[in-house]
Formats: C-alpha cells, sequence, structure tokens
C-alpha cells in the first residue's frame, strides 16, 4: 500500500499562510517562499495522520529520518517550488519531488561531477534538463529511502535504468518508479512493486484546500 498527499501552495488561502507564518516555528524564514511550503508541509501531514487516524509523534533516526512512534505506517517527505508531496506506505519508502528546470550546459555538467558514475552517463532520455532532473530524483530517493540523509555521495548510487532498480554497493536492489506530472518529476523508490505509471500517483494524490486547514 502506497498513498499519496499532495498539495499546492497556491491551493491553500492566503489568510492561513499569513495565520501561521506568525508563529514562531516559522519566524526564522525570511524567504517567504520557503516558509509557505513549510506551512504547507505541516498542514498537509497534520491532514494526513487526521483522515488516517494515526497518532502523529514523531522519533529519528541516527540520520533524522523521522518515524512515527506508534505505528507500523511509513511516511516520506519532499517540495519543491511551491508543490509539497508525501507519501504512506506500511514498508519503506523515499521520495523525491523536483521541478523541471532549464540549466546551461555548464551547470549541468559541474552538477554531474557529484551525481553521475558511468552508468548515468551511458544513460539519455530525449531532454538533457529532464534526464537530469529524473536522475537527480531517483538518487534523492534513494538516500530517503535508506534514511542516510546526504552523507552519501550521490554518484555511489547506482541506477539500472532497463530494470528500475537502485542500489549502494554494499545493499540490495531496491525499486524505483518515476512519474511526470506536469513540468514536475516524481521518484519513488520502495522494495514493493507498484505500477509505473503517472495513474498511481494522480489517483491518489488530495489537493489540501484552504477551508479543510481546520
Amino acid at each position: 500500500m502506497i498513498k499519496y498527499y499532495f498539495v499546492d501552495v497556491n491551493a491553500i488561502k492566503q489568510e492561513y499562510l499569513d495565520k501561521y507564518g506568525k508563529l514562531d516555528k516559522y519566524s526564522t524564514y525570511t524567504n517567504e517562499a520557503k516558509r509557505n511550503e513549510k506551512i504547507a508541509r505541516d498542514l498537509l501531514f497534520s491532514y494526513m495522520v487526521k483522515k488516517e487516524n494515526i497518532d502523529s509523534e514523531i522519533v529519528y533516526n541516527e540520520y533524522g529520518k523521522p518515524y512515527f512512534k506508534n505505528s507500523k505506517l511509513y511516511f516520506n517527505v519532499s517540495h519543491s517550488n511551491k508543490k509539497v508531496l508525501i507519501a504512506l506506505s506500511d514498508s519503506e519508502l523515499g521520495i523525491d519531488i523536483q521541478k523541471i528546470s532549464n540549466y546551461d550546459e555548464e551547470r549541468i555538467d559541474k552538477l554531474a561531477k557529484r551525481i553521475y558514475n558511468d552508468n548515468d552517463y551511458n544513460y539519455f532520455n530525449n531532454d538533457e534538463n529532464v534526464t537530469f532532473t529524473q536522475i537527480w530524483t531517483i538518487k534523492e530517493a534513494y538516500l530517503k529511502y535508506v534514511g542516510y540523509g546526504l552523507i552519501k555521495n550521490l554518484h555511489d548510487i547506482v541506477v539500472e535504468y532497463n530494470t528500475n532498480s537502485v542500489y549502494l554497493m554494499n545493499r540490495n536492489p531496491s525499486n524505483f518508479y518515476t512519474c511526470y506530472c506536469g513540468d514536475y518529476i516524481v521518484s519513488v523508490v520502495t522494495d514493493k512493486n507498484i505500477p509505473n505509471n503517472n495513474e498511481q500517483l494522480k489517483n491518489n494524490r488530495i489537493y489540501y484546500q484552504g477551508e479543510e486547514v481546520e
């Protein structure tokens, strides 16, 4: 079982963003867009645990990955450019959402040195910006799946594009799935076998409207 909860920050009424933005927990954010993403994330999380009837108390592993203290369900959160996504599952998972941006060739080459290995350089999917974003989200989702955060070099993660598997050399392969949602790419890493198509994400997402905040 994997369920997705999704929100566009623009769907939340400004009065709610202003109201919650005054709380101490958000006062350190000088960037309004980032602050509103954090507010949207917290509101969406509160909505999810209420809807799923989950005890929301959280604990963290040694790398800072959060878990429900009193539930066997797992969750993972990602946000990018006013979009927030939470995945809920009965087994470990990692997700990452990124907006496809237009990078110049020099920028991609610079970032690729930190991210790509030989397997990645041999993979190309029509558009360099799309390819870069896809590879980035798969590897970020994998790190969040294993709970390592960003302590590993991304080029140490091996992605087998023909079999939709991803792994570090000291671990068994896991499955990855990539969805295209408009000009965003979502990658999910899990040990589960789920359909690799856009509809699986679309049919489960819930748009969090402002009037649902309370």
